[in-house]
C-alpha cells in the first residue's frame, strides 16, 4: 500500500482577503492535489504526506506567482467516493500563522551575555608615584634596593563579560585548548583589542531537552583587561618584568654571582639588572617584555560570533 502519484490539479485552486474589525488584512491561498494510491487501504496519513505535496509551513510559491508572508498550515485529504484510490488534498496557506506554533529549536537561540566584576590579586612592583626619575613608578623595594620576598600583593578588579549558549555537546578537546593554559584572543573580540580577552572557564551542566531536541548550555567566562601604558601603548595580557635576578654577565654567555656589598657572599635575595645584564645603575629600574605568558588563540572557532 502506497502513493503512486502526485500531481496539482490546475483547476480549483482558491484565494481569499479579507480585513478584521482592526484592519489587519488576512490572506488564504488553497492548491488542490491528485494523489493516487494502489489500494483503497492505504491511509490518510500516507496520502497527506506523500512526496510532491509542499512541505508544512512551507511559504506560498507556484511557479507564477509567491506570498513570502503566507505559510502552509493545513493539509486536508478527502478520498473519492467513486474511486476510493484516488484522494483530493488541499494544501492551505495563511499570513495568520503565529510564531509560537512553530516547534522551537534550542540550538537556534541567540546566546545570552552579562557583564561583572572579578576580584583579583597581583603583585606590586612599582607604586603610583611617577615622576622623571620613575616614568614607570617607584620600585617597591627595602632601603637595600631589594624587591620584598614574598611581593607586596594588591587588590585589583577586572572588569568580566560570561556567555552562556547552547551547543549539542560540550567539545572538551577543543574548550580545553582555551584552558590550560589560559588563552587570549588572537583578533579584536567584542570590541577588546587582540590580547585584551583571557579565556577564564568554561563550563557546563548536564544535558537538556526541549521540543524532543538534546543539547548542553555551555558557560563561556572572559577577564578583560584595557587601557594604555605609560608608552601609551594598549595594556593587553602580556607583561612586563622587573630586570632582577641572582647573576650578572661578565662577557656574552658568561654569567657571575652577585656578591653582597658587605659580606662578599653570593646574594640570598634576586637584585635589580640594568637590562643589559649588568648590575643595576640605582637610576632607572628595567623592564623586560613584552611576554606573551597567555597564548593566542582563535577565539572565532568558538562559535559566538
Amino acid at each position: 500500500m502506497a502513493v503512486i502519484s502526485c500531481v496539482e490539479i490546475a483547476e480549483g485552486r482558491k484565494a481569499n482577503y479579507s480585513l478584521d474589525k482592526r484592519g489587519v488584512p488576512t490572506r488564504t491561498y488553497s492548491r488542490p492535489f491528485r494523489v493516487i494510491t494502489d489500494s483503497m487501504l492505504t491511509g490518510q496519513f500516507d496520502v497527506q504526506n506523500a512526496v510532491g505535496l509542499p512541505a508544512s509551513w512551507a511559504y506560498y510559491a507556484t511557479e507564477t506567482e509567491s506570498d513570502l508572508a503566507c505559510r502552509l498550515t493545513e493539509r486536508d485529504a478527502t478520498q473519492d467516493s467513486e474511486n476510493p484510490q484516488h484522494w483530493l488534498v488541499e494544501c492551505r496557506y495563511t499570513n495568520q500563522w503565529r510564531d509560537d506554533t512553530i516547534v522551537e529549536n534550542p540550538l537556534d537561540r541567540p546566546y545570552e551575555m552579562s557583564w561583572d566584576n572579578r576580584e583579583n590579586q597581583q603583585a606590586v612592583e612599582t607604586d603610583e608615584q611617577r615622576n622623571v626619575d620613575y616614568p614607570d613608578g617607584r620600585p617597591v623595594n627595602n632601603s637595600a634596593a631589594e624587591p620584598y620576598d614574598p611581593p607586596i600583593m594588591q587588590r585589583a578588579t577586572l572588569l568580566g563579560f560570561t556567555i552562556i549558549i547552547n551547543k549539542e555537546f560540550f567539545d572538551a578537546s577543543l574548550y580545553s585548548t582555551y584552558l590550560n593554559p589560559n588563552a587570549t584572543n588572537d583578533a579584536p573580540f567584542f570590541g577588546f583589542l587582540e590580547g585584551q580577552v583571557l579565556c577564564a572557564n568554561i563550563t557546563a551542566p548536564t544535558e537538556k531537552k526541549e521540543n524532543g531536541i538534546t543539547f548542553v548550555p555551555v558557560t563561556l567566562k572572559f577577564e578583560v583587561v584595557t587601557g594604555l601604558d605609560t608608552d601609551g601603548n594598549p595594556i593587553t595580557w602580556d607583561r612586563w618584568l622587573l630586570d632582577r635576578g641572582y647573576s650578572y654577565l661578565v662577557a656574552p654567555d658568561v654569567r657571575a654571582p652577585i656578591l653582597d656589598e658587605v659580606t662578599h657572599q653570593v646574594v640570598t635575595k634576586p637584585r635589580l639588572l640594568d637590562g643589559s645584564g649588568q648590575q643595576w645603575d640605582g637610576v632607572h629600574p628595567f623592564y623586560l617584555g613584552p611576554f606573551v605568558l597567555q597564548p593566542r588563540k582563535d577565539f572565532s572557532l568558538l562559535g559566538l560570533s
